[in-house]
């Protein structure tokens, strides 16, 4: 997945116990759905006022969040 200059690429972290991915806006909805495709379901926390977006996954695996991510940004 390619981002164009303005765009930055999507950031794992832990908040509270919880691995959230912040993602582009415009790619919350692809960035679910791949995760779901690689076993690890989440949902979407959107933020229409400032268009921000994060994924958080059901599943507190962070290890496997980069790799799944890793995967979506090639």
């Amino acid at each position: 997945m390619l981002f164009g200059s303005t765009q930055e690429a999507p950031q794992v972290q832990v908040r509270d116990g919880q691995v959230v991915i912040d993602v582009n806006w415009d790619d919350a909805d692809r960035l679910q759905d791949h995760f779901r495709r690689h076993g690890l379901p989440g949902t979407i926390n959107l933020d229409p006022a400032t268009r921000a977006a994060a994924l958080e996954l059901w599943q507190p695996h962070l290890e496997r969040a980069h790799e799944v991510l890793d995967g979506w940004l090639r």
